[in-house]
């Protein structure tokens, strides 16, 4: 399932429950959420179906779509994919 962007832009960032509840999150086989990198088999990952999780310089930590190199802790990989445009989707907080 292809989850497209929603139509209300949101100002603020949305809960990681609601991060959940929409994409559903893929626990590696520790359990843990949290990709480093290393677990991810790249030549055959779909982008769309991971966000990277962030550090804000107010040390908070958020959920972009896609692949990020700056300030980046990890990767979520989730089973929907998000759809159109990254910078369309509202951030979430991890």
């Amino acid at each position: 399932m292809v989850i497209d962007p929603p139509s209300k832009l949101y100002r603020r960032a949305r809960r990681w429950a609601t991060f959940e509840n929409i994409y559903e999150p893929i626990p590696k086989a520790d359990g843990s959420l949290l990709w480093d990198g290393s677990d991810i088999d790249w030549p055959n990952a779909n982008p769309r179906h991971f966000w990277t999780v962030v550090e804000s310089d107010g040390g908070q930590f958020y959920l972009l779509p896609g692949w990020h190199c700056v300030n980046r802790i990890g990767y979520v990989h989730c089973e929907h994919a998000w759809g159109g445009n990254a910078a369309d989707h509202p951030v979430y907080r991890y």
